[in-house]
């Protein structure tokens, strides 16, 4: 019983402890984190177009004004030309009809940063009125950045994008655009694709009479191609292909290696040539520029790494098959060459490892392709008379023991392909030297 009891006072003094320790926190709690902002969105400004007749934006990257004159915004004072039209009309009806949550039971400006402002954008309509909104510090607590009119009482929190977008140069606003009137509506019109590489080029043609894009290839020698392999590995990253960031206008393209760029793509269509060189900036970034110009912008490697993808990767069928991930070592030789990869990790994870040369996933990934890619060109009959010496010979072992040996031999006009000793197909001859290139490529 008195066991029972000390039990009971114990619980009962936890409590007492937890509800002082509760009340000292929300003491000491900004009061928009005392009470969480209402779930439903309200806007901070609702502003019909019609009414709007520009915004101008202060922030630490300078500032800068937008029009709007019969729909069509213009950026006032722009150094040159080259501004998105799209980009501009979408920060106009963004923060024209802006949604927000209001923070309950607000401070003073000051706790929020809304006494120095990092941005100022001010709304102006067409009866002559202005709306200045301030942004102030990120939130701590849940994300979002504080917001306020200037001349009300209310506070909000905006989404961080948002946010980000407040704090945008002019520059941001530039037109991205490599490919100008090419996009998934208009790529019918595509007539040509050239791949260059500082190895290798290759062009592919749509063929005419095709009610849907269709491509052959047409150099370094013609052949027919498997459609749904262009479609995935050319046509449809080249679509969302878009550099993302500005770097210069008139300085010369050899100050970023653009005269000799690593890698180039030159389309046809709607009747012009258009040329982009790519050329590694570092850090994982590509600068990138219409060769005709002196306009260079930067992107991702990520969004050129199509551009990686040899042409014999885009075949119906290859004579061999085999993965990357599920390999554990690459020898190849040829022409007095060797070349010998380990190969360890999973997913992004995948390296290859010659000697103190390390591959990425995605160099591992493109190079295994290049090496391992032998496009059928015709089967052989079986009484065909194989060379006894030369070519190239490729070993692939698996993660599972299992050893394949290829061997590439020149029979006039094509290719045997020879793996563990059965002869059953031939390739072209170009793929002898699509795999001395990639080789002499490693090894450098």
């Amino acid at each position: 019983m008195i066991r029972g009891a000390r039990s009971l006072w114990g619980m009962a003094a936890a409590a007492v402890v937890l509800l002082i320790l509760t009340a000292v926190l929300a003491m000491a709690a900004p009061a928009d984190e005392k009470t969480a902002p209402a779930r439903e969105n309200v806007y901070v400004a609702e502003i019909p177009m019609q009414e709007l007749y520009g915004m101008a934006l202060k922030n630490g990257n300078g500032s800068m004004g937008i029009a709007l004159e019969n729909g069509v915004p213009a950026l006032l004072d722009a150094p040159d030309k080259d501004f998105s039209a799209q980009k501009l009309m979408r920060f106009l009806r963004d923060f024209s009809s802006l949604p927000a949550r209001r923070v309950t039971q607000p401070l003073g400006p000051e706790e929020y940063g809304l006494d120095t402002p990092s941005a100022t954008l001010s709304v102006l309509l067409r009866d002559g009125t202005t709306l200045r909104f301030l942004l102030g510090d990120r939130c701590p607590m849940g994300g979002g950045s504080y917001l306020m009119q200037e001349g009300q009482d209310g506070i909000y929190l905006i989404d961080e994008k948002l946010a980000d977008r407040l704090c945008a140069s002019m520059d941001d606003f530039r037109d991205f655009t490599l490919f100008p009137g090419l996009d998934r509506d208009t790529l019918a019109n595509l007539e040509t694709i050239a791949v260059e590489r500082a190895d290798s080029t290759y062009l592919l043609d749509r063929l005419p009479d095709a009610q849907v894009p269709l491509f052959m290839l047409r150099d370094p020698f013609e052949a027919t191609l498997e459609w749904s392999a262009v479609d995935e590995k050319i046509l449809a990253p080249l679509q969302t292909l878009e550099a993302d960031g500005f770097v210069s206008q008139d300085i010369p393209l050899e100050a970023y290696g653009l005269d000799r760029p690593e890698l180039a793509l030159h389309l046809i269509y709607d009747g012009k040539v258009v040329s982009v060189g790519f050329a590694k900036a570092g850090d994982g970034r590509y600068y990138c520029a219409d060769l005709s110009g002196t306009r260079v912008l930067s992107c991702g490697a990520q969004s050129v790494q199509f551009l990686e993808t040899g042409y014999t990767e885009l075949f119906a069928a290859s004579a061999y098959h085999a993965s990357a991930a599920e390999t554990q070592n690459i020898t190849v030789t040829a022409s007095g060459l060797r070349l010998s990869i380990d190969l360890n990790g999973e997913g992004e994870g995948l390296r290859g490892q010659c000697g103190e040369k390390t591959f990425s996933q995605m160099e591992m990934t493109k190079l295994f392709s290049r090496l391992t890619a032998y496009p059928i060109l015709r089967e052989l009959p079986a009484d065909t008379n194989l060379p006894a010496e030369g070519g190239i010979s490729v070993s692939v072992t698996g993660r599972d023991g299992h050893s394949d040996l290829i061997r590439l031999l020149a029979l006039g006009q094509e290719v045997a392909v020879v793996i563990n000793g059965q002869a059953n197909f031939s390739t072209y001859p170009l793929v002898l030297e699509e795999i001395e290139s990639a080789l002499r490529h490693a090894l450098q």
